[in-house]
């Protein structure tokens, strides 16, 4: 009789419900012995040993995969598996990576030898970037973002990008991502208790130049990725009468996507009834990630954090 269809999992349950109900010793051991000599039980056997066989390859290239994964990012961001610190209590002088809960009080104690954050590494990376603003008019930034390939969405070109005052002072501007609950916020939040929070904590409103800025820096890199569904904080533009406080009013930040073959896109983010309109506080991959600027105080404080 062919085995190619025994059911090995089958057989081995049924022998298990065998053994466990015979209550005496000896006779247990007689059943199993007297199994281990018959064909079937060798065959369940040996298909139990390929399927383990099987689960420990797939495991070890999970795993293998995972570690080829961290090394890639390592390589991106520059730095190494020594440089990283599993955790706030790990942080020294030595690390330039920090992996682990994400909070304005944990921001507060992170000094400036940090440069990378990440709240599961390699695939979730807070966006902690330097960014210098150039003097382009708003027909200069769309001009370079179409022809770096960007997409930008109609009413960011319409309406946001029109209305962004030129800057000439060449400033460099420090970023730095929150979401909502990392705010400190259980549920949803307006967009004023969400900036009011922001403030409080030292963290300032984005020039709108962050958003195209973001897009011409990143765009085509490896870590594009990281810059998906975020919002810049930044003074929202109304529609309707202008009057952000007009509950009849909605009112659009500049708001990044990430696409396949590492592009990004320029698109904006609405929000209805005014100021105090409740975003959601969801997960991740929503519109609850705001990128801040780090207020000039605020550096100095993180420069003097102990080591």
């Amino acid at each position: 009789m062919g085995m190619e269809n025994f059911n090995a999992q089958g057989y081995r349950d049924q022998l298990a419900k065998d053994i466990k109900s015979e209550s005496d010793h000896e006779k247990r051991q007689e059943i199993l012995e007297g199994e281990k000599n018959t064909v079937r039980y060798d065959v369940a056997e040996n298909k139990s040993f390929a399927k383990r066989e099987y689960a420990m390859n797939q495991n070890k290239e999970k795993k293998e995969a995972i570690k080829q994964k961290e090394l890639k990012e390592l390589e991106i961001i520059g730095c190494t598996t020594e440089e990283i610190a599993y955790g706030l209590d790990k942080v020294n002088e030595k690390k330039k990576v920090y992996v682990g809960e994400w909070n304005l009080e944990i921001f507060k104690k992170m000094p400036k030898n940090i440069e990378h954050i990440y709240t599961s590494f390699p695939e979730v990376k807070i966006v902690k970037e330097n960014i210098k603003l150039s003097n382009s008019t708003s027909e200069e930034y769309l001009d370079k973002l179409k022809k770096d390939g960007i997409k930008v969405s109609a009413f960011a070109e319409e309406a946001i990008l029109p209305k962004m005052p030129q800057i000439n002072d060449g400033r460099v501007v420090s970023l730095i991502q929150f979401s909502i609950s990392q705010l400190g916020f259980s549920g949803d939040a307006s967009l004023s208790e969400i900036y009011k929070k922001a403030v409080e904590s030292g963290l300032i409103l984005c020039p709108p130049q962050v958003g195209p800025e973001i897009c011409l820096k990143y765009n085509n890199s490896p870590i594009c990725e990281h810059f998906n569904y975020l919002n810049i904080a930044m003074d929202p533009v109304p529609d309707g009468d202008g009057n952000l406080n007009n509950t009849n009013n909605g009112m659009t930040l500049f708001h990044i996507n990430s696409r396949e073959n590492n592009k990004l896109e320029l698109n904006d983010m609405y929000s209805g009834s005014g100021m105090d309109y409740p975003w959601h506080n969801g997960s991740a991959n929503d519109s609850s990630k705001f990128v801040f600027c780090v207020s000039e105080s605020k550096k100095a404080d993180n420069e003097n954090v102990e080591k």
